[in-house]
């Protein structure tokens, strides 16, 4: 698998559908649909248009419209509907800021492929949002569709160790419970659910939860190049001071993470006067990626099982590259939530409220925004599934002495149970 520069594969045929809504003047443009890709071919960008003014503009105000910048350097992997135009595009590289002009020192800030960008709260809730319907997307384009073929596939004990491994995702003890309590409607989408919280545990959980993810067992060396005797630290020795930390105070613990991030990530490419250090740290985390992204894939893992027999050989190459920009863009997240003073915590999939049965979505919802203390009777619905964790944080300020914790950053994706419970008190955590 290449990295990072490599070209992206081509991607198979799709059914673009133009959306001209917003657009009550029709023009030539409407007549087709074109595709532009934005990849890598060395150091050049490649742009598929006729016209490449027109193009960069779309673009900036794609990026301005998801991410508050404009930018016509980078496009997120998403299909974007405009003028009947579909617009979609894979990562291209951001030119390294100068030295004077880095703002390293003073803001947050994640990686996109050479350079870095800030972050705020509402951009890292906005990328989880994107990784999370990102997955379900690959889901519905690449799993298979009847969940009777998921029934003869495994067997009862496989079935059951299914449902064992994805704890903390899945809140039901056994496959027959499982399935029991899905309604006719959801049980059809079984297969997608499956998978769905299949990678999306393996994403939250081995790279958004540990930003020192790429790091290895053991003490790797930097290759030559000035550094004779330097080694990277192991995973597990970051871990132990990181744990060791949060012993003092939760405070010192992020302090000591943020510092430790910015040396290992951050400063060390864009600062230092040897670059090899950085290069060194960038393919540890390409290759990390990528380790994790043919790991799930592997044709003896669980996930491969539900995914349909590929037609075409591109087929298995996209669905591997997605699957990467999938954990990439987790990555960015990882980074944007860990490399500041706030202290954010992921909670279980126990401390989900009930769900009202009244939702627009019965499949898939947001928590009711019921007042708290109210002693209204209600008719609500147990979950069976998320796709991301509960997440807050709790903001550091006076060196740790006066904390404030925040409502949810997002709130979670869920799939609830067909049965209904009548409860008391119900209330969501904060999410709105």
């Amino acid at each position: 698998m290449g990295n990072r520069d490599a070209e992206s594969p081509a991607r198979p045929a799709v059914n673009k559908e133009c959306n001209t809504d917003n657009d009550p003047t029709p023009s030539a443009a409407q007549s087709e649909c074109y595709q532009i890709e934005i990849g890598r071919d060395g150091d050049q960008r490649r742009v598929y248009d006729n016209d490449l003014e027109k193009t960069g503009q779309k673009i900036r105000e794609f990026n301005k419209k998801l991410f508050g910048v404009e930018d016509d350097l980078w496009v997120e992997p998403w299909t974007f509907h405009e003028a009947g135009i579909e617009y979609t595009g894979v990562y291209v590289p951001r030119p390294k800021p100068k030295l004077e002009e880095n703002p390293f020192h003073k803001h947050p800030f994640f990686y996109r492929t050479v350079g870095w960008s800030t972050v705020e709260a509402d951009k890292s809730k906005k990328l989880a949002g994107h990784i999370s319907y990102g997955i379900a997307h690959w889901a519905r384009n690449y799993c298979v569709e009847d969940p009777e073929t998921i029934e003869e596939e495994f067997s009862s004990e496989e079935k059951e160790e299914l449902i064992r491994s994805l704890a903390g995702y899945c809140k039901q003890q056994s496959w027959d419970s499982l399935v029991e309590q899905m309604k006719p409607c959801t049980y059809r989408d079984l297969p997608q659910i499956l998978a769905e919280a299949i990678l999306a545990k393996s994403i939250w959980e081995n790279v958004v939860k540990d930003p020192f993810f790429f790091l290895g067992e053991n003490c790797d060396p930097v290759p030559p190049g000035g550094y004779p005797d330097l080694f990277l630290p192991s995973r597990s020795q970051i871990h132990n001071m990181w744990r060791w930390a949060e012993q003092v105070t939760s405070y010192d613990a992020c302090k000591w993470r943020r510092l430790t991030l910015q040396h290992l990530i951050e400063n060390t490419p864009a600062m230092s006067k040897n670059p090899s250090l950085g290069i060194h740290v960038q393919k540890f985390r390409e290759a990390a990626i990528e380790r994790m992204a043919e790991e799930i894939l592997s044709p003896t893992g669980t996930l491969r099982r539900f995914l349909k027999k590929p037609s075409d050989p591109e087929d298995e190459k996209w669905t591997l590259w997605t699957i990467i920009r999938l954990y990439r863009q987790a990555e960015q997240l990882s980074y944007g939530l860990h490399v500041h003073d706030n202290q954010y915590n992921f909670y279980p999939l126990e401390l989900l409220p009930m769900f009202e049965p009244d939702t627009e979505n019965m499949e898939r919802s947001w928590p009711h925004n019921a007042e708290r203390g109210s002693n209204d009777q209600r008719t609500s619905r147990p979950v069976l599934f998320q796709f991301r964790p509960i997440l807050t944080y709790t903001s550091e300020a006076d060196n740790g002495k006066k904390s404030t914790e925040s409502n949810l950053i997002w709130p979670a994706e869920v799939v609830i149970s067909s049965h209904s419970k009548t409860v008391t008190n119900l209330w969501s955590l904060g999410a709105n």
